[in-house]
């Protein structure tokens, strides 16, 4: 088994996903539902570390509710495995971070196509996620 890190600086630095696919993926549509409406994702994410690296399973639970209303007129739950290459050990505290900043910048790209094409397939415009932006503002080391 790898090693385990305390900083996840040295970890991201060692880790590489290797392959990302659903798992399992379900519609439900109210046959009245047309947009606008508001979109919302709830995510919920476990780790299983594996040899060499780990198993990351993604849950994904999208709903848009039409103004002025209550109950969701469409629903696109998604489960994806990603798997990635790791010279350290994942831990309960490095996943709170990794899955806060680095899996969701390698994984919001398949789900937002996911949703593009799901929502094209049944006859709907294309329902078009938020992009997924990380910024880490450089330090500056110089001496005054």
């Amino acid at each position: 088994m790898a090693k385990q890190v305390k900083m996840l600086s040295d970890f991201i630095e060692g880790v590489e996903m290797q392959d990302i696919y659903i798992l399992e993926s379900s519609v439900v549509r109210d046959e009245n539902f047309y947009p606008p409406a508001n979109l919302s994702d709830s995510a919920e994410y476990a780790y299983l570390n594996i040899n060499n690296g780990f198993k990351v399973y993604l849950d994904h639970l999208i709903k848009t509710v039409e103004k002025n209303k209550k109950k969701p007129g469409l629903s696109i739950y998604v489960r994806y495995l990603a798997i990635y290459e790791s010279k350290f050990e994942m831990t309960d505290d490095l996943f709170k971070k990794f899955s806060k900043t680095n899996l969701v910048l390698d994984t919001w790209p398949y789900l937002r196509q996911h949703i593009y094409d799901v929502s094209l397939n049944i006859g709907l415009p294309p329902f078009m996620l938020q992009m997924k932006v990380s910024y880490s503002p450089k330090r500056n080391n110089k001496s005054k």
